[in-house]
């Protein structure tokens, strides 16, 4: 009898958590229903924002000292919304942008284009010449015809780029190269950069057979490169800060094969110091007001996924020292681009997945054809005086972030360099 007893109260405190579960659920949980009065429209049509959602995104501008762009990296849209962005915030007064890339190679590739009036076209010779050598880009996040449009923004409306983060995987051999160039190309140094080049490009040719080739334990570790970087001059400044850079990148991706929550806290420091430079030098300006685009682990607040506070909670930290405004943005997509389905997209918020249900209510307020903001200011401010349930992904973005911008039906960047 007891045991029955035991039996019946353990049932009715199980249907009782249900009964719970389900009434938060289905009554006090956020719903897209809930969510769409804080959500707005807008267009973009020649790097110009309009409508509903794009005034009030004008309007936080005109009030920030830095905006953060957390994109999802290789996106068409987030290219062109980064480009209106551009635009928009120059005329605030915007004059720095700070990109998710090693501040040399990005030198390089910004000489490269000062040869050419056509953006699109430079950035397709730049991208061929080095693919073609080394098997794979030599730089991300530019290697798109779309991602011509925001570097010809930044060109156009004389914005400062400042990289930031480790030199890419990809970018030794060209880095290589500009060390033999400070040199003065003598024919005793040219033999060491050659094997050195040699030595590099057969580790990156045995790691497409074998991707845990250790490529960067190789490279620390090499009688070649080693001799090579031994006879350049170490009084030269860009010199020495070449091949610091690079040793220090090298030991950040051999540290992510060993402990990657120590590579990631070891980049994350590299670009925060590098950040703090940046700013510093830009302080001579009165108030010097920064445009931040990087992957939106890069850039949220509080501690990441990765488990480190990065660059977001960093710069949102500053601008409350400042008593500024950081803006966050943040991106979702709803319509993707899809020849095979018959209305040319598919919908990502179709489905029944515990992933899709606990941000259906932001999911849904995309459109096919239309831009969208959601006000995560304004919920934040909403939910504090009213009691309902938010699934932990939405409470991460809602405080994480100030705004979700959901692109119109989206696609990857198409390809701007043949292989």
């Amino acid at each position: 009898m007891r045991y029955f007893s035991l039996l019946a109260c353990s049932s009715f405190v199980c249907l009782l958590s249900l009964t719970l579960t389900q009434t938060l659920s289905a009554q006090d949980t956020i719903s897209a229903e809930w969510v769409h009065q804080f959500s707005h429209t807008f267009n973009i049509e020649q790097q110009e924002l309009s409508g509903e959602g794009g005034l009030l995104l004008l309007e936080e501008f005109s009030e920030s000292q830095f905006v953060l762009i957390g994109e999802t990296h290789d996106n068409a849209e987030v290219a062109f919304f980064t480009a209106a962005t551009l635009k928009a915030l120059a005329q605030q007064g915007f004059r720095h942008f700070v990109v998710e890339n090693g501040r040399h190679g990005l030198e390089i590739l910004q000489e490269e284009l000062k040869t050419t009036t056509d953006v699109e076209t430079g950035l397709h010779d730049f991208y061929t010449r080095e693919t073609k050598r080394i098997g794979s880009i030599p730089l991300p996040f530019y290697s798109g015809i779309e991602d011509a449009s925001f570097v010809e923004a930044s060109r156009e409306h004389n914005y400062q780029l400042h990289g930031i983060d480790q030199e890419y995987f990809y970018s030794f051999p060209m880095l290589f190269d500009r060390l033999f160039e400070l040199s003065g190309k003598s024919e005793a140094i040219e033999q060491h950069y050659d094997r050195a080049l040699e030595f590099v490009l057969a580790q990156y040719k045995a790691e497409l057979s074998n991707e845990d080739h250790p490529v960067c334990e190789n490279l620390l570790k090499s009688s070649e490169v080693s001799e090579f970087f031994d006879v350049l001059d170490p009084n030269d400044e860009r010199t020495s800060s070449i091949i610091q850079d690079l040793k220090r990148s090298w030991e950040i991706y051999a540290q992510n094969g060993v402990n990657r929550r120590a590579s990631f806290v070891n980049r994350g420091q590299w670009m925060k110091s590098r950040f703090s430079e940046v700013y510093e030098s830009a302080e001579e300006e009165d108030t010097p007001k920064l445009l931040i685009k990087m992957g939106n682990l890069h850039t949220m607040r509080g501690l990441t996924p990765l488990g480190i506070y990065d660059i977001g909670n960093m710069v949102h930290e500053l601008a409350q020292l400042n008593r500024s405004q950081d803006l966050n943005l943040s991106f979702m997509f709803r319509y993707y681009t899809d020849e095979e389905e018959e209305l040319g997209y598919f919908d990502n918020s179709e489905g029944n997945s515990r992933w899709l249900n606990e941000r259906r209510a932001f999911m849904e307020q995309g459109k096919v054809s239309e831009w969208t903001v959601i006000d995560l200011k304004a919920i934040r401010s909403s939910l504090t005086e009213q009691k309902l349930y938010v699934y932990k992904p939405l409470k991460e973005m809602i405080y994480r972030h100030d705004y979700i911008i959901i692109p119109p039906a989206s696609s990857d960047i198409t390809k701007n360099y043949s292989e």
